[in-house]
């Protein structure tokens, strides 16, 4: 993965969150074919890009680290949030709280094991925060500084890959520009109200477990 595929890829995931409709869900589609684990490590070069160009400057160090932690909220979310085209267009036909909605949340949860492998995958990721300490730990001036990452990430180096210094410093004027608030747009209330209309759903579910069980052993 190049820097350029990196910044594509954590744009794309970004765009998809991003344009999320009420529902609070995102179509897999919107990914363009990307996988949890590539998302990840695509935000993983982003930052380390961001690291390289910040150099010793330590407002933008500020930035980095707010840079990773929103990177991963986002990651975090998306085994909760991407869901399968033809569900995301169920709910987009419902109102909240509507047994209809509630009806499709449930089959939400119960396939979100299609997410099972992915989410797997994602756990054995360093955290983008902890990523970020570990850039901020190597010599942004090291000429292996890149080949240190690829190799930290388990990703193949080639000639494709960056090398050296970027060609331009982080003074005053370019700091938006290296440092663009990738999200903005992404509201975190979203993911605070999908998580707990998944919880709503979740203690649903028990309850009417529990009242199954005891039918079944009191009800004659």
């Amino acid at each position: 993965m190049t820097l350029d595929q990196a910044h594509k890829i954590a744009e794309i995931a970004t765009d998809a969150f991003a344009s999320k409709p009420r529902n609070n869900f995102c179509a897999r589609s919107k990914l363009c074919g990307h996988s949890f684990l590539e998302i990840s490590r695509a935000f993983a070069l982003v930052i380390a890009g961001r690291r390289q160009i910040a150099g010793d400057d330590q407002e933008l160090k500020t930035e980095c680290a707010k840079l990773a932690d929103s990177a991963g909220a986002l990651i975090a979310s998306l085994d909760m949030m991407v869901v399968p085209d033809e569900q995301f267009e169920l709910l987009a036909r419902f109102t909240d709280n509507t047994p209809e909605r509630q009806r499709v949340m449930l089959e939400i949860i119960h396939n979100q094991k299609n997410n099972a492998d992915e989410e797997k995958e994602l756990e054995k990721e360093e955290t983008p925060l902890s990523f970020n300490s570990f850039c901020w730990t190597l010599n942004y001036q090291d000429p292996l500084f890149w080949q240190k990452i690829y190799t930290h990430l388990d990703l193949p180096y080639d000639e494709s890959c960056p090398r050296g210094q970027p060609k331009q410093g982080p003074s005053d004027g370019q700091k938006s520009f290296f440092f663009p608030n990738l999200f903005c747009k992404y509201s975190f209330e979203s993911l605070k109200k999908c998580r707990e209309q998944r919880r709503s759903v979740i203690i649903f579910l028990l309850v009417i477990a529990a009242l199954v069980v005891w039918f079944g052993l009191y009800g004659h």
